[in-house]
């Protein structure tokens, strides 16, 4: 469950959704906006304390999730970045991608529950794509 404290840093649904699509984010080659994603900010247990605004949408399915984080601009450090999610148990990849950017910047395997993994921010709007390994 998303911690009291995180709630006014959490976007709405809708605020998440447009944040992503500005990002050119399209996980699995689905258009974010088709009705497979939903939001669940409820898993988001701990977030980089750089973080200014947040949002995280999982699949229908739970085997897949974003998450979007957009940092305070000009600190003088992003480190550490750690992120927790209450999501099922397994394993995951976990994909960093700043925000218009096609590369990855980042990619590690994190075992939930919960899934904690670390996010290399460069103080420009990022978003994080995980997938349950089968």
């Amino acid at each position: 469950m998303a911690m009291p404290a995180l709630a006014h840093l959490l976007l709405s649904g809708d605020a998440t959704l447009r944040e992503l699509k500005r990002c050119g984010i399209s996980p699995s080659g689905s258009m974010i906006d088709d009705g497979s994603w939903v939001l669940a900010n409820e898993l988001i247990r701990e977030l980089p304390a750089w973080t200014k605004r947040a949002g995280l949408l999982a699949s229908r399915s739970g085997d897949e999730f974003i998450v979007y984080l957009d940092p305070e601009r000009a600190l003088p450090s992003y480190f550490p970045a750690t992120l927790t999610l209450d999501v099922g148990k397994g394993r995951y990849s976990v994909e960093s991608r700043r925000c218009g950017r096609a590369e990855p910047v980042g990619l590690e395997v994190a075992t939930a529950a919960p899934l904690v993994c670390g996010v290399p921010c460069s103080g420009t709007p990022m978003a994080l794509l995980l997938r349950r390994i089968p």
